[in-house]
């Protein structure tokens, strides 16, 4: 039975590293905003929002370091970053909080901010993972 559960757990971890453009899937294709994950696959990381089950955040980051560090990776022009973190602070209702060490969160709080990372940039499609 172990067996099979770790077969199993091998081809669904392979799945999602070809759908992540981890390696490339053996055929077909899928696109995001008609952007191909296999030919332009850095393009698609940028349009994809992912906010995990778990609260990914580091303590003594603040709120707008981690939203100005997530609009950087997602390919947010520098110019734009700082007013792109302060939309996603106002559309969260973090504008009270986002000095301050994440450490200090409410788990409610925690869940904003993850839920804004992972909106940051405009991405075309979230995917958000519930408890």
């Amino acid at each position: 039975m172990a067996l099979l559960c770790f077969a199993v757990l091998l081809r669904c971890r392979k799945k999602l590293a070809a759908e992540h453009g981890e390696f490339a899937p053996t055929s077909g294709d899928a696109f995001i905003s008609g952007t191909s994950l296999i030919t332009d696959v850095d393009e698609c990381r940028k349009r994809i929002g992912f906010c995990p089950q778990f609260d990914a955040l580091y303590d003594l980051l603040t709120a707008r370091e981690h939203l100005s560090f997530y609009a950087a990776v997602k390919g947010v022009p520098a110019e734009l970053v700082e007013e792109a973190v302060e939309v996603k602070l106002r559309e969260m209702g973090l504008v009270e909080y986002a000095d301050r060490a994440t450490g200090g969160f409410s788990g409610g709080n925690k869940r904003k901010l993850s839920v804004a990372m992972a909106m940051i940039g405009d991405p075309s499609i979230v995917f958000l993972d519930g408890k």
